[in-house]
């Protein structure tokens, strides 16, 4: 649990990165559903659908890290040197020069959604919005492989998509006090500790593991 726990805080963390890159987003979603009394139960869906959607990811990834299960070392080199790589991406390259196709893909399954009203519709937002393409997914997915096992990287990514909760539910408050600049400086810094996820990671990939603790963080 020590594990699930580090890796939410580190979620928690680099959330900032999703006040610039998705705020507006779940901003948009904030506007939509107006003021009703079930603006709960509306938050609660569409979380729970993005959540849902990273939980997909993650047993996914983590079906994937069981082919090389008994590897952890190997596991744990390839899963640090992975998350370094994307967050280096994230640092240096434009975050905001995506693929046009996925964009325009993207772009229409929001517009289709935001034009319905009701549960059904708030539940879709959320998991079409877990489906963007976005360095913090890529990350913890890379580290669900990195597992070797569905449960954990089902856990890896339920940790994950709690942590970045609090940054989506204030992001409209937010985009709305900073800048521009100042919000490009939030992304930077939520990739840092992505960066941070990634040296750590590696470095078990050379820390002598003792038995019964081979899956370790």
């Amino acid at each position: 649990m020590i594990e699930y726990l580090a890796l939410f805080l580190i979620s928690l963390a680099a959330s900032f990165h999703c006040v610039g890159m998705c705020g507006g987003i779940a901003g948009m979603h904030g506007m939509w559903m107006g003021t009703s009394r079930g603006r709960a139960v509306h938050l609660l869906l569409y979380h729970g659908g993005r959540i849902g959607t990273y939980l997909s990811i993650g047993a996914l990834f983590g079906a994937f890290g069981t082919l090389l299960l008994g590897t952890q070392r190997l596991l744990s080199l390839i899963t640090g040197i992975a998350i370094i790589w994307i967050s280096m991406m994230a640092l240096f390259f434009s975050p905001a020069k995506g693929l046009p196709f996925l964009e325009g893909i993207f772009a229409s399954l929001f517009g289709w959604v935001k034009g319905r009203e009701g549960w059904a519709a708030s539940l879709c937002f959320g998991i079409f919005h877990g489906l963007l393409p976005c360095s913090l997914v890529y990350a913890f997915a890379a580290k669900a492989a990195g597992t070797g096992s569905v449960s954990a990287g089902l856990f890896t990514m339920i940790s994950f998509g709690l942590g970045t909760v609090p940054a989506l539910l204030f992001s409209a408050k937010l985009l709305s006090l900073f800048s521009p600049a100042v919000r490009a400086r939030f992304i930077s810094a939520g990739t840092l500790f992505l960066l941070i996820l990634g040296v750590i990671t590696l470095l078990r990939a050379f820390i002598p593991m003792h038995a019964g603790h081979e899956r370790g963080f």
